[in-house]
């Protein structure tokens, strides 16, 4: 189930922004899809509602239908993994009917993060930190503490930080035994391609939704290679639930918890691969304060 986002106020310049793309004026036609609710929420989760609006949807007012369905108080919208999600106050909804651009990093020119890190976005989807607080603790590569100009990573990914999502992500700088998680495990970031087999994505160029992200410990028999099978992830995902395996590894689709591109609020998470083709390093980084664009 979806995490609940932290609420946003009226003056949201994001959601303000896809509102007017939108178009969600009277009469126009919507159809929306809950996928996550409060205990007091009047809609079952799964239950879409559909129709043409009887009000243009606004930031602070509930959504309404010609045919009397609604909303509770819109609070936010956001594009997460190429899909619009809709938080109201009592609940979550996916917009069904309209779909958004899918945007890769290279649309974005940089973006900083909270504790005043700057991260430039090459030509060819390399980021690179430009980094302001040296001797991070939450920094594993092997030139920690050298200079504010890390080496750039290949992979980055956005995580919503009130889900479990981030909390898969988050937790590499902790110790298991000897070593740290990030020490212990193997993870990698994978699309499915048109014969149904998913393959692992080592460049941020390469990277768009939809995408599922893996983790799994080093020593579990599933191994990640350059190539997995649907029915190899089921298995693996099947066997995960078992509460004997509890933190051994995880599927996480994205979406409206994890994205490829920066969104306000979300904390970043970047992945240095070596020439061997093994992860060099992981980085956690902290929550995106603004954005700069290529357009």
């Amino acid at each position: 189930m979806h995490e609940r986002l932290s609420a946003n106020s009226p003056e949201d310049p994001e959601s303000q922004q896809i509102l007017t793309k939108l178009g969600l004026i009277t009469g126009a036609h919507l159809k929306i899809e809950k996928i996550s609710a409060q205990q007091d929420s009047g809609v079952a989760i799964g239950k879409a509602l559909e129709g043409n609006l009887k009000k243009e949807v606004k930031i602070g007012q509930p959504i309404e239908f010609e045919n009397g369905g609604g909303t509770s108080n819109i609070v936010s919208i956001k594009n997460s993994g190429g899909r619009y999600f809709i938080q109201a106050q009592t609940s979550i909804y996916e917009i069904k009917n309209l779909k958004p651009e899918t945007q890769s990093i290279l649309d974005f020119k940089s973006f900083t993060t909270e504790r005043g890190s700057i991260y430039n976005i090459g030509e060819d989807g390399k980021v690179q930190r430009i980094k302001t607080v040296l001797n991070d603790p939450n920094y594993l590569g092997d030139d920690k503490g050298e200079k504010t100009e890390r080496k750039p990573s290949d992979i980055i990914l956005f995580a919503n930080p009130d889900s479990k999502a981030y909390g898969w992500l988050n937790d590499i700088g902790a110790t298991r035994g000897e070593k740290t998680i990030a020490q212990s495990i193997d993870v990698g970031i994978y699309k499915e391609g048109s014969d149904g087999k998913y393959a692992l994505i080592k460049t941020n160029k390469d990277l768009n939704p939809p995408f599922i992200f893996i983790r799994v410990n080093d020593d579990d028999s599933f191994k990640l290679r350059d190539v997995l099978t649907l029915e190899e992830l089921k298995d693996f995902a099947k066997r995960m639930t078992d509460p004997q395996n509890r933190g051994v590894g995880v599927i996480i689709e994205s979406g409206l918890n994890l994205s490829n591109t920066p969104v306000l609020g979300y904390t970043t998470f970047d992945y240095r691969y070596d020439q061997q083709g093994k992860i060099a390093s992981m980085h956690n980084g902290n929550k995106v304060t603004s954005v700069a664009t290529r357009k």
